[in-house]
């Protein structure tokens, strides 16, 4: 899956003169909600997880209603908010509760070139993101144990007569806890 080009540059022209831009039809709806599902994916790699809704893929027979429509762009939105990339990115906020009925004020061109250019500004900061992450190994505090026998003078535990309880070091460098397991160890 790569992130299909969005179309952010609908411009009242197109509507007017009913251009492919010009109206928010099938192969658009298809395009934002692949683009999300990638970008949960990615931020999923790299960072935690959006919850995401699942939503039944159109067809030209169906209409997409307000609470679909709510959830595509709701899907956005949590991304933008698991993402936790500040404004200063150009990433803003987008509605995502239009209502149903012809008394609502409905998505206009300018609205659907938001909804991709969030789109495309998360996948960049994301894929940035993902570039200059440093991945490590296991934490390893210390020394091993053979380069920490180098500096102890010989032999490392004195033989003790009776089992005894003894410090393997005098005070620990890594705090009290290793201090305290120390003291309790059991050496003969």
């Amino acid at each position: 899956m790569k992130l299909i080009q969005p179309i952010i540059d609908r411009t009242l022209a197109d509507v007017k003169n009913r251009t492919a831009k010009g109206c928010f039809n099938v192969a658009d709806w298809k395009r934002v909600y692949q683009n999300s599902q990638l970008l949960r994916i990615l931020l999923g790699l790299i960072a935690y997880p959006a919850r995401f809704y699942e939503l039944p893929e159109p067809t030209l027979t169906d209409l997409p209603t307000a609470e679909r429509l709510n959830t595509l762009l709701g899907n956005i939105q949590r991304i933008r908010e698991a993402s936790v990339l500040p404004a200063a990115c150009g990433i803003t906020d987008i509605k995502t509760d239009w209502k149903a009925g012809a008394s609502s004020s409905a998505p206009n061109y300018t609205d659907a070139n938001a909804w991709e250019a969030l789109e495309k500004k998360l996948a960049e900061s994301i894929l940035t993101v993902a570039q200059d992450k440093v991945y490590c190994g296991v934490a390893h505090a210390g020394q091993s144990r053979v380069r920490q026998r180098n500096f102890r003078p010989l032999p490392f535990v004195e033989a003790a007569e009776t089992p005894t309880r003894k410090a393997r070091m005098g005070n620990a460098q890594t705090g009290t806890g290793l201090n305290r397991q120390n003291s309790y160890r059991r050496y003969s």
